[in-house]
């Protein structure tokens, strides 16, 4: 099965409004958990010398001695800094570019969100609550208003017959690619990168 990594359109609200009568969230919660976040990013590497001399690239000696891209969480104290040497950089917008992408992907990463909901199968449609499904969230009390993607799904029956399903849903680039990224940057095309079934259970459950 291919998938796309950036999520499946779905019909899938969750709506907990203050005074709102078309509440579906039975229960919430919401975790912000910066402890792999970091301010300054910084990618170094050495570049590729053969790749290098087949184009009009020209490089100082400390260029070619050292290659290196950065990026900036205003969100972070400045004292925290993540540095990686990264073998496969060749240029200086791939080493920003790999920068700016561990950047926004651990901002992602950093926020969980839980819901509680009636029933297996989304209001309205014939679909049922699964991962990588993307939801429309509005919840007042976790103050969110955004898109998020569905990362896990608990599924529970009780003697009552009553059903409820719980969502864990986390921000729709969680598992974007740095392939599709950059494919979003230079606007070469929409969707990006795929990924392989293995791939977005490896994502989803380590």
């Amino acid at each position: 099965m291919l998938t796309r990594g950036e999520g499946i359109p779905s019909q899938g609200n969750l709506v907990n409004i203050i005074g709102g009568t078309e509440n579906n969230i039975l229960e919430a919660d919401v975790n912000y958990d910066d402890s792999k976040r970091f301010h300054t990013y910084i990618m170094k590497s050495q570049p590729n010398k053969a790749a290098l001399g087949k184009t009009d690239t020209v490089l100082s000696a400390s260029q070619l001695a050292s290659l290196k891209g950065t990026s900036i969480d205003e969100g972070i104290r400045s004292s925290r800094l993540y540095v990686i040497n990264v073998s496969n950089l060749t240029n200086s917008p791939d080493a920003i570019s790999r920068a700016e992408w561990e950047r926004d992907i651990r901002q992602a990463r950093a926020i969980k969100y839980e819901a509680t909901v009636f029933g297996h199968s989304i209001i309205g449609s014939n679909q049922i609550w699964k991962p990588l499904l993307l939801v429309n969230v509005t919840d007042d009390f976790a103050n969110i208003k955004e898109k998020l993607i569905i990362r896990k799904v608990t599924y529970s029956v009780s003697n009552d017959g009553g059903n409820i399903t719980k969502l864990d849903l986390v921000p729709e680039d969680t598992f974007i690619l740095l392939a599709e990224k950059q494919n979003r940057a230079k606007k070469k095309k929409k969707g990006g990168a795929f990924l392989t079934e293995a791939q977005i259970n490896q994502a989803l459950f380590s």
